[in-house]
């Protein structure tokens, strides 16, 4: 950029700012409760982050929520079917002694028979 257009942009913003200096010095004057105003906008922007920011802690904290009840749930599926799986075991044990029992006992009955003979 040349040096006359550099001066020309520098201008150009030195006098928008004073402009806005100005117009800000006018309202003060011109309005005593500008100022207030400005910082009740300020903490209505800060409420509004605030709030954000709970809601969205709020949002995580149920999410963690939620998946805390499905570990729960799975680990309650986990013990279920283990149960199952000990139950299943049981009724195979079950069934193996009761053979073993009543092939001890034919057993048992041909030896007394063999006996008694």
């Amino acid at each position: 950029m040349s040096y006359k257009l550099t001066n020309i942009v520098l201008k150009i913003a030195a006098s928008v700012v004073s402009l806005d200096c100005g117009h800000l010095g006018n309202a003060l004057k011109s309005n005593p409760g500008y100022l207030k105003l400005r910082r009740i906008r300020a903490a209505q922007s800060v409420s509004n982050t605030v709030r954000l920011i709970i809601k969205i802690m709020i949002m995580i904290m149920i999410m963690m929520m939620m998946m805390m009840m499905m570990m729960m749930m799975i680990m309650i599926l986990i013990t279920m079917t283990m149960m199952i799986m000990i139950i299943d075991l049981s009724v195979v044990l079950i069934q193996v002694c009761w053979i073993t029992f009543t092939v001890c006992l034919q057993l048992l009955l041909d030896r007394l028979s063999c006996l008694t003979q």
